[in-house]
This record gives structure tokens, C-alpha cells and sequence, in this order.
């Protein structure tokens, strides 16, 4: 199986360990506690919003660690009931182990979520050991929006509606690809579009305060549900 690279630059670089070391700490930590000898790390991808930050944009804070196996067999392996009780690096006494979600917390407060995802539009990897010391599969921009696009349209949560406001900034076809490529569908749009339009945008202030845009998008985070409802009118059908 090939992958394409994925090139980190100083500027990357800079941002990341500004912002990210507790993120990166409790990644590598997962993986040394959590991560079976004999498991091939590719069953796993990191993606999520902080992957979209740390790997694409650098556009603002986040928190939590996604990460996304290939096939629900490998979630057994990442039990916390097998590991999480010879480490101080996690509480043991708050966790998620369920039959399609396993949920961690960090000594310093730092989530990571493991889920159930077989699909993929790219084959990405950083094998710079430049951010972790371990090569490390990463999903594609597609790949993150289609899944807050599917999974959360309703939700209305800030962060999400900024990563997809900064993506369409970057890219004006990424909503007609992810159509395309049937990732999404015409009533995951109409549903997203609706939420968006009774949004609650003095809840909205507060949220996105609180993940902090980057200086030069601190505009597009505060008219980010404009930004978007004006792209998907001409597209919804």
C-alpha cells in the first residue's frame, strides 16, 4: 500500500508546538500505553479537528484527539480494561468502553476518542517524526468534513461550522467534490443548512471564542454560518 507524504514546514512547526504539546504528549503516551506490539499502526488515523489544524490550516485551538480505526475488529485491542490500569498517564476510573467507541481522558485533561470509520478519499502519512516519533496515517481534508458534515449537521457547534467555513475559503468546490464523491449527500446539505439558519448566533460568539481563530481568520470565525449558508444556497437543490 502506498501513501502520499505529508510535508511539515517551520511555520507548521511553530504553530503546532505553541499550541499543541499537551495535544501531541497525550497522542504519544495513547500510543505507548493503549497501542498493542503486535498491532500494524495503520489500522489508525488521526483526523478530527485538531488533525485539520495541526496538519492543513493552523487556524485555531483544539483540544481533543480523534482517531478513527479501519475495521471494528481492531477496537477490542484498545480495551481501556486491558491497559488502563498499569499507567499513571490516564484515569482509570473515568473511561469509555463501549462496543463502537473507546473514550480516554489524560492526566493533563487531553480526551482521545477512538471510533469505527472504513472510509477514505487518500492514503496520507507523516513520516517526518517531526510532530510524533512514529509514523502516522492522516485522514484528508475530505475525509474531516465529510464526517462533520454527516454526523453532526444539527449540531451547530462552532468549531465545526469554522473548520468547514476555513475549508470552502481554501477551496470553493471542497462542498462540490465531497458531493461527488458521495461523501455527503444533497439532504445532508439541506439539514446543515437549516440548522445554520436558526442558528443561535450569541451561543455562537461564545463558542468560537473559545477555540480562538488565528488573527487573520478571526473575521470569517465570527460571520462563519453567513460564510457557509450563502455557498450552499446556490448547491442545495
Amino acid at each position: 500500500m502506498s501513501y502520499q507524504q505529508i510535508y511539515i514546514n517551520q511555520n507548521n512547526l511553530n504553530f503546532i508546538h505553541e499550541n499543541y504539546t499537551e495535544q501531541i504528549e497525550a497522542f504519544e503516551l495513547f500510543f505507548k500505553d493503549a497501542f498493542a506490539s503486535t498491532l500494524d499502526k495503520n489500522v489508525i488515523k488521526f483526523g478530527g479537528g485538531t488533525a485539520l489544524s495541526i496538519y492543513y490550516f493552523q487556524h485555531r485551538l483544539s483540544f481533543d484527539i480523534d482517531l478513527f480505526l479501519i475495521d471494528q475488529q481492531y477496537l477490542s485491542y484498545f480495551s481501556p480494561k486491558h491497559w488502563i490500569e498499569d499507567t499513571g498517564n490516564f484515569d482509570d476510573r473515568h473511561y469509555i468502553d463501549a462496543h463502537n467507541h473507546i473514550g480516554v481522558v489524560s492526566a493533563n485533561n487531553i480526551k482521545v476518542d477512538i471510533l469505527v470509520d472504513s472510509s477514505s478519499s487518500s492514503l496520507l502519512i507523516d513520516s517526518s517524526k517531526k510532530i510524533f516519533s512514529f509514523n502516522i496515517r492522516v485522514e484528508s481534508i475530505e475525509d474531516i468534513l465529510a464526517k462533520k458534515i454527516v454526523f453532526r449537521k444539527k449540531d451547530n457547534k462552532a468549531r465545526d461550522i469554522f473548520d468547514i467555513a476555513v475549508a470552502i475559503s481554501k477551496d470553493d468546490t471542497v462542498i462540490d467534490s465531497l458531493l461527488s464523491n458521495e461523501r455527503i449527500t444533497q439532504e445532508d446539505l439541506k439539514i446543515f443548512l437549516q440548522a445554520l439558519e436558526n442558528i443561535n448566533m450569541q451561543k455562537y460568539q461564545i463558542d468560537i471564542e473559545i477555540v480562538e481563530p488565528i488573527s487573520e481568520y478571526v473575521t470569517l470565525g465570527n460571520e462563519a454560518p453567513a460564510f457557509i449558508i450563502k455557498h450552499l444556497k446556490s448547491r442545495v437543490k
